[in-house]
């Protein structure tokens, strides 16, 4: 799902060190005394915030890829403790939340960057149709990456609850051995112990699940921006220049594409929403079981709390 054109005269990525900038000096100028008007309204302030952003003007902060396998992201979800939740939660909007530098979402930014990309194709205003397919690219690759980091974490996620789910429902369904194993005091203090690293799973993967929402309805939203958009200005323009066609259809492609993913992506976070409440519940239930044989115990051996012996 990228744009492709011709390899005659493409620059390397390297040398855009910011996939939110429009890199030439030119542009630079015009940024400096007035902001380009949009082909949207609805994407002008948001347009125009990235452009700040590629200055430095508003301490934007870039999401960084977190090169980490989808195993290891999984590891410091699920096994590591204390760390803070960016070490953990790899969405644009938990990065957004921890760093609060602008009014609009990364995704909505990144979006806004391609319309005018697109724009500038059609008005006939770039410098070099090579260097804007480039950074249509960049950007283009920066959603692809989004999409099968979602669908990696909710799937490996997905995975993950369902087999917890399937060890914790054994006992829910023999209820009677379980409570008479539940007397031994240890097997209580294991069970609780383990018991304790779930929920911590569990409200981890709610509040990542919540932001891969966001995330995702944020991107929707832009992405139906970005195909009426293309739909508007119609195929005739691109017919003089080949490249131009090719990058268009492209787009066009990637409209379609992230619109069926992105659907793919909501029934899978949906799917581990049910899930993890389910073993949610499942958690809550042995808590009292346990507090319940914890308190038959007590019993059996003669104690009696303080208020009960006054």
């Amino acid at each position: 799902m990228v744009p492709r054109s011709s390899q005659r005269g493409r620059r390397s990525f390297e040398e855009h060190h910011d996939p939110h900038e429009w890199n030439d000096e030119r542009d630079r100028n015009i940024m400096s005394a007035t902001f380009p008007i949009h082909p949207l309204s609805s994407m002008q302030a948001p347009f125009e915030e990235s452009m700040l952003d590629a200055t430095g003007e508003t301490g934007y902060v870039p999401y960084q890829n977190p090169n980490k396998s989808v195993k290891q992201r999984q590891q410091v979800l699920c096994r590591e403790e204390g760390n803070g939740e960016p070490s953990w939660n790899f969405t644009y909007n938990c990065h957004w939340r921890h760093n609060p530098k602008g009014k609009y979402h990364p995704l909505v930014k990144t979006v806004t960057q391609i319309v005018f990309g697109v724009h500038l194709l059609h008005q006939h205003l770039e410098k070099s149709v090579a260097d804007v397919a480039d950074i249509l690219l960049k950007h283009v690759n920066e959603l692809d990456g989004f999409l099968q980091r979602a669908n990696e974490d909710l799937e490996s996620s997905l995975k993950d609850m369902l087999f917890r789910h399937k060890c914790l429902k054994v006992p829910m369904e023999h209820v009677k051995e379980f409570d008479r194993l539940l007397e031994d005091r240890a097997y209580r203090t294991q069970l609780l112990d383990g018991n304790v690293t779930i929920e911590r799973t569990i409200t981890r993967m709610s509040q990542m699940l919540n932001d891969y929402l966001i995330d995702m309805g944020i991107f929707r939203e832009a992405n139906n921006g970005l195909d009426m958009y293309l739909l508007d200005i119609g195929e005739e323009w691109t017919y003089h220049n080949e490249d131009v066609g090719k990058i268009y259809s492209a787009m066009l492609g990637n409209t379609g594409g992230w619109a069926q993913f992105l659907q793919s992506l909501v029934a899978k976070a949906e799917r581990l929403g049910v899930v993890l409440v389910q073993v949610s519940s499942y958690c809550n239930e042995i808590e009292k079981r346990c507090g319940a044989a914890s308190r038959r115990s007590l019993v059996g051996s003669g104690y009696q709390p303080a208020l009960s012996r006054c």
